[in-house]
């Protein structure tokens, strides 16, 4: 795969860590002030795009086009940046050459495709943090090694280069939409009821397991399960996972910290309102406030759960919230399309066989493999797809 190809760092005019000073990284700040400027931190790097929740601080931008990699990931991740940023160490800037700079996006292409992808784990495997994270490091005199192709084929060039415009602008769609429900209910102004009162309004005939009406036990989260026409309430019991597991070579390291939730079921009835059920089962999610008091019987400390009320208000919100997570959705499939697109067409770029092209795929999504490598366009269908999105 190595035929023809030129290494990262040579068509590079240099890759610094950061581009901040000391001084300017002293004015860090969450709130934004007049002559600060957007700056990122490795954790704002997503593939292809710059996903900035960070801070900024006081600087001047320079517009110039840059490939943006993050330090520490579970793979590599670049994106492209137009000058809209400055970044913190733990981002790696890395500038072309001039004649290297017009192909900018069809190079980030490759350098987040599976193959190369592939190519780092085998190569530089030393750079892997813990078992347990599953994260490398990603430094600048690694990430220069690896072999980038600029094909001649003018039509190969703008086929990808028109994915990556796509992906660019679906993933910008899909980080634009928040999926914080509290950004559609305003829960401050909600009136909070006990579980079991919502349970009274939404279900019909709800009959809870008669054991947990004497057990003492204590529970560490709540889940609403539909069947068919019928929720059913579950609570979990946190539990240590084994002490040891199994690395890739096969030895047993210890694994600290690691906990599994087990459900069980508490009770379960008729849906009346499958739109207040669908809010439980968000709400409930992020519930936290359980009591643990041993005198109680389980499900009096179940039952005593506040949620809020569904009312007009709180189900609009909730249907706007359910509209946008659907989109949300949408999006992220129509990503891994095109995505999958962009493999096809760097494995046609760098030669490889079928045969080939598999052993890359099962290194690179394990047990994903049979899913993932589904989802692999052929080569014709990869460049139908890069004429559709160019309309």
């Amino acid at each position: 795969m190595e035929k023809d190809t030129l290494r990262f760092g040579d068509i590079c005019e240099r890759i610094s860590e950061g581009d901040v000073s000391r001084k300017e990284e002293t004015t860090f700040t969450t709130k934004r002030k007049k002559g600060y400027v957007k700056a990122i931190s490795s954790g704002d790097i997503d593939r292809y795009i710059v996903n900035w929740r960070t801070g900024y601080i006081k600087s001047k931008l320079k517009k110039e086009n840059r490939v943006l990699f993050a330090d520490i990931a579970p793979q590599i991740e670049t994106a492209l940046d137009t000058g809209d940023f400055k970044c913190l160490r733990k981002v790696y800037c890395a500038y072309l050459k001039g004649i290297y700079k017009k192909y900018i996006k069809l190079i980030i292409s490759e350098l987040n495709s599976a193959i190369l992808q592939f190519y780092y784990r085998i190569y530089f495997y030393p750079t892997r943090m813990s078992p347990r994270e599953g994260n490398f490091r990603f430094r600048s005199q690694f990430v220069a090694k690896l072999p980038i192709k600029i094909p001649k084929d003018e039509a190969a060039k703008q086929s990808i280069i028109s994915l990556v415009d796509a992906i660019i602008q679906k993933k910008k769609e899909y980080h634009a939409i928040s999926q914080n429900i509290e950004d559609y209910i305003d829960f401050g102004k909600a009136n909070l009821i006990r579980l079991d009162e919502f349970l009274k309004a939404a279900l019909a005939d709800f009959q809870v397991l008669s054991s947990l009406k004497v057990k003492k036990d204590n529970f560490d989260a709540l889940r609403v399960k539909v069947d068919g026409d019928t929720a059913v309430i579950e609570y979990g019991i946190r539990r240590k996972v084994e002490e040891y597991e199994k690395t890739v070579e096969g030895e047993e390291v210890e694994v600290r910290g690691r906990y599994i939730i087990e459900w069980r079921e508490a009770g379960r009835g008729k849906m009346k309102d499958k739109e207040a059920v669908e809010f439980l089962a968000e709400i409930l999610k992020g519930e936290k406030r359980f009591s643990k008091a041993k005198s109680r019987a389980l499900w009096q400390k179940i039952a005593e759960v506040k949620v809020p009320e569904f009312t007009g208000e709180v189900r609009k919100g909730f249907l706007n919230f359910r509209s946008a997570m659907k989109r949300a959705k949408e999006l992220d499939k129509e990503i891994t399309k095109i995505d999958r697109a962009i493999d096809r067409l760097v494995y046609y770029l760098y030669g490889l066989t079928e045969d080939e092209i598999k052993v890359v795929e099962k290194s690179v999504w394990g047990d994903k493999f049979e899913e993932m490598y589904g989802r692999l366009p052929s080569k014709e269908d990869a460049l139908k797809l890069a004429e559709e999105v160019k309309r």
